[in-house]
Formats: C-alpha cells, structure tokens, sequence
C-alpha cells in the first residue's frame, strides 16, 4: 500500500489497469495530488487558477471515484 502512495504522490499514474486512481480525470488526479502533499482547498485553487468551489467540487467527485466517503 505505501508503494502504492508513493508513486500516486510522486505524479506517476499506476500502470496497471484494475487501480482505481485511473477513475480519475487528469484535472482530478492533480488535484489529489495536491492534496496529497499537504495543500489545502485555497492553496490548490490559487495554484491552478480555479475557484475554491470548484475545487471543492472536484474533491467530492474524487471521494466519490475512490470509494472513500
């Protein structure tokens, strides 16, 4: 599992087809990445130029896409 981690944390997408990170689009996959390194809501919304909200809303739909609510 922390293999797993790592390699979602260090901006690689797993290779193999059955990890559910794939479910992610690109704009989802980067913001959990961003996540993943500490950042919060408004910092990653400043980062890449979006809303807070839209933020947020990506959030949800992360959760969702990983069956993590």
């Amino acid at each position: 599992m922390s293999a797993k981690i790592l390699e979602i944390l260090s901006g690689r997408r797993p290779q193999t087809a059955s990890s559910t990170v794939e479910l992610l689009t690109d704009r989802e996959f980067e913001i959990f990445q961003l996540f993943g390194r500490g950042k919060g809501t408004r910092e990653v919304a400043d980062q890449l130029h979006l809303s807070a909200k839209t933020v947020e809303v990506h959030r949800v739909n992360i959760k969702e896409r990983l069956k993590v609510l």
